[in-house]
């Protein structure tokens, strides 16, 4: 820590913590690796200037870096009364892997290592904390959110290794302002205390492509002394409605959830509720002892995660011990079928999230049979359901171009060629229907509509030409024409 003098009044507090990782044979490979001494290094660095402008103005900078991650805030505070809500001006630039839904879980799920999603976020607006009134405490923000994930080489990317999309947007990026307001109380004796925090963020449309959505979580603990142990117990439950990225999804198991399972290992929901219990008791004057039950759910919630299905674990996976969780793999893709069928039938309508995850789900080459012959039957099969789906399903339920980068990799020619001729590219439907070799029939249909559609237009074309020239005619020489063209030749036979 040192301090250095500025004039007269002012100061700075400046704190560097700096740290090298010796031991690097032993550890994996950092984010964004240079080989660089720099690159194993972390710690922090802490400047706060507390008469910025000769006002009383605070400002904070702090820099922490890690071996995978890192963080940078700036906070700008200016002086008001007491009674008043303190104001802070806030810029901050974070990039950390994204775990929770994207992590490969290891070790018998103990821990959770990179998927190759890590997610660089940008957030910059003003908060507001209420002052304090009796035992309870508010926080008010409202923010703007660059989220742009990256992958392990800091490349700006748009889907994971399975080919499912990263962002809500399905780009390369999602921006949305979100007003979050944080409400706090907290009680403590010499016994017991008690604690609830209560979250909500709403996203706000300021343009059409930015999020909105609502997200609720609540965190309530109580602990309470005896005799000389101490018992801890907590609940937390959330959920989210409207707009969701991948990454704002509720990550079950880790340290803040069920420990013992890597951070998200054991699920990912729009909604979760987890309770933790914790009994700890002195057994030396240096030493403690503590055990834990944790139990949490998803309450079913995990199946509307946009592409979370193809990373469950599979049947070689070394599962022992574990109660094999319910849906499985099979009974979802069981369950995106049926209602397919029922949605192409006219009998049933879904909404357009439900229809993205039934076409991923459709068009995904994890969801084939190893074996040659029930892959190709499988993925036949599946191509004639995404086919009549598409009929079916208004073109605005879905997005042309994602869905035809779906069948694409699939190698549904069927399919691309219906979502060309839709989009009036007919030499791209006509290349895709000539590719599909085991069905050419589909290629002759495709052009002997298309000419029987020219054919029909000339003759349309023709016909209108002809009754406009007889018009112009009669026009021209008036609607007696006919008559003295039939008396100018009654003459000339009687001579």
């Amino acid at each position: 820590m040192e301090t250095a003098y500025i004039g007269r009044l002012a100061k700075i507090d400046v704190n560097v913590d700096l740290t090298h990782k010796l031991c690097a044979s032993l550890m994996l490979t950092p984010f964004r690796s240079t080989g660089s001494p720099l690159s194993l290094v972390i710690g922090s660095l802490y400047i706060k200037h507390p008469n910025l402008f000769g006002g009383s103005e605070k400002l904070d900078v702090s820099l922490d870096k890690g071996l995978y991650d890192s963080n940078v805030l700036i906070a700008y505070r200016r002086p008001r009364p007491e009674w008043l809500a303190q104001q802070s001006f806030v810029i901050q630039h974070s990039i950390a892997p994204e775990i929770g839904v994207h992590g490969v879980p290891m070790d018998n799920f103990s821990r959770s290592g990179s998927g190759g999603v890590n997610l660089s976020r940008l957030a910059d607006g003003l908060d507001l904390n209420e002052p304090a009134s009796t035992k309870w405490s508010s926080t008010t923000s409202i923010k703007f959110e660059h989220i742009r994930p990256l992958s392990d080489d800091g490349r700006s990317i748009s889907r994971d290794f399975d080919g499912f999309p990263v962002t809500c947007s399905g780009s390369s990026h999602d921006n949305m302002v979100v007003l979050r307001q944080e409400s706090r109380y907290a009680k403590a004796n010499d016994h017991s205390f008690c604690h609830l925090s209560l979250q909500i963020g709403q996203g706000i449309p300021v343009l059409s492509k930015w999020l909105i959505f609502n997200r609720f979580k609540f965190i309530a603990s109580k602990g309470l002394k005896l005799g000389p142990a101490f018992l801890l117990t907590s609940l937390t439950g959330g959920s989210i409605v409207g707009d969701m990225a991948p990454y704002q999804a509720f990550a079950i198991g880790g340290l803040g959830s069920l420990r013992g399972y890597g951070e998200g290992a054991v699920g990912s929901g729009r909604s979760c509720l987890v309770a933790n219990n914790e009994l700890t008791f002195p057994l030396h004057k240096m030493l403690e002892g503590a055990i834990f039950l944790d139990c949490g759910t998803d309450l079913g919630s995990g199946i509307y995660v946009p592409g979370t299905f193809p990373r469950q674990r599979s049947d070689s996976e070394d599962v022992s011990g574990l109660v094999e969780q319910w849906p499985s793999k099979k009974d979802i893709g069981h369950m995106f079928e049926f209602i397919a069928c029922y949605v192409a039938c006219e009998r049933a309508n879904v909404s357009k999230s439900v229809l993205s995850q039934i076409l991923e789900y459709l068009t995904s080459q994890n969801n084939f049979p190893t074996s040659v012959s029930s892959h190709h039957i499988t993925s036949t099969r599946r191509e004639k359901q995404v086919l009549a789906l598409l009929e079916v399903v208004p073109e605005i339920d879905w997005n042309a171009s994602y869905v035809l980068g779906l069948c694409e990799k699939a190698q549904f020619y069927q399919v691309s060629g219906f979502i060309h001729t839709i989009r009036h590219e007919y030499l791209a439907a006509l290349d895709r229907y000539m590719k599909d070799v085991d069905e050419p029939i589909h290629a002759f249909s495709f052009i002997n509509k298309t000419f029987s559609k020219v054919w029909l237009g000339l003759t349309l074309f023709m016909g209108l030409r002809m009754v406009a020239g007889f018009a112009r005619l009669l026009s021209k020489n008036g609607p007696w024409w006919f008559l003295h063209r039939d008396c100018q030749r009654t003459e000339e036979t009687g001579r």
